[in-house]
């Protein structure tokens, strides 16, 4: 076999297996994996040979697919687009129009933050259901008056309240655990479900996510003559359940969408109540028990400005 006919099978080979369009995953990285022959820009420049300086000076290393030819490439890797120097003297550089590889297939069984993007999600909040969960006392004081008038004291605390949420599919599209995702959520209101929805928030496919919050409490404490009062704010909490269909679209592949359904929940303390109970001196038994409802400081859980 000569050595000219060796030459020019490997050369037919390699252009074989070249491939006239750009991977999916390696141009959304924007990689140098092109390594097609596509030689003219889409103004309709022809390349420069990357090895000649012949009409532009070459800054660009011999780096991979960079050789003794005029193909387009990304060989800094800085692009989602191939290009090349053109042979033209007014026009140093262009860009190249190369088709990506259509071999990626919509799998909606294998949703991933790698090819996947939450972009929509509808609640069904006529269907939501809001439940009352276990309170917490937040601030309790004893307050003791020995004088003739009532003794009032206003205690004032800050306290931090924890609260719960996560997304639980039911059916539809199949996420992998550990999915991270940005979306909104409906927002809790004196113990009713809000149309209103909040900014996007981080989670995780799975996974539970826990928000503090920081609240101001007031405890009005009113202890009559002879007699001690003990005053509690207690945090009420409601349990939460709304059905959801969350839409994720493919990062590359734009027909590609899937429907997940599922149920979001949340556990929110969004306002507290006052108790108060009364005991005269000598007496162990208590007096008088007062409860007020939804005192002024409660708050409204995910506003945002």
């Amino acid at each position: 076999m000569s050595m000219f006919f060796l030459v020019t099978l490997l050369s037919i080979i390699s252009l074989l297996s070249a491939r006239e369009c750009w991977d999916a995953k390696d141009r959304a990285n924007k990689g140098s994996g092109y390594d097609g022959t596509q030689s003219r820009t889409r103004l309709g420049y022809i390349c420069q040979n990357w090895k000649s300086n012949a009409v532009h000076k070459s800054k660009i290393k011999q780096t991979y697919g960079i050789g003794d030819n005029n193909y387009c490439r990304n060989p800094e890797r800085k692009y989602s687009d191939v290009w090349c120097y053109t042979t033209n003297p007014n026009k140093r550089y262009d860009w190249c129009d190369v088709p990506t590889c259509s071999t990626e297939s919509c799998d909606c069984n294998k949703v991933n933050e790698e090819d996947f993007k939450a972009t929509d999600i509808k609640y069904d909040i006529d269907n939501g259901i809001v439940s009352a969960a276990r309170p917490d006392v937040v601030l309790e004081k004893d307050l003791r008056n020995g004088g003739s008038t009532d003794l009032t004291i206003l205690y004032v605390r800050t306290v931090e309240v924890s609260e719960t949420m996560e997304f639980s599919r039911t059916t539809g599209a199949s996420v992998t655990l550990g999915t991270s995702f940005e979306i909104g959520v409906p927002g809790i209101a004196s113990g009713s479900i809000s149309s209103e929805i909040s900014a996007s928030m981080e989670f995780s496919a799975g996974e539970s996510s826990t928000v503090t919050k920081t609240v101001s409490v007031e405890l009005p404490c009113t202890a009559p003559p002879n007699k001690k009062a003990v005053c509690k704010a207690v945090m009420i909490k409601d349990s939460v359940e709304v059905p959801y269909v969350m839409t994720w679209s493919h990062k590359r592949l734009n027909s590609c969408t899937c429907k997940e359904e599922g149920v979001f929940k949340e556990v929110v303390g969004n306002r507290y109540d006052i108790e108060q109970h009364e005991w005269d001196y000598e007496q162990p038994n208590i007096v008088q028990a007062k409860r007020e409802a939804e005192i002024s400081g409660g708050f409204e859980n995910y506003k945002r400005e």
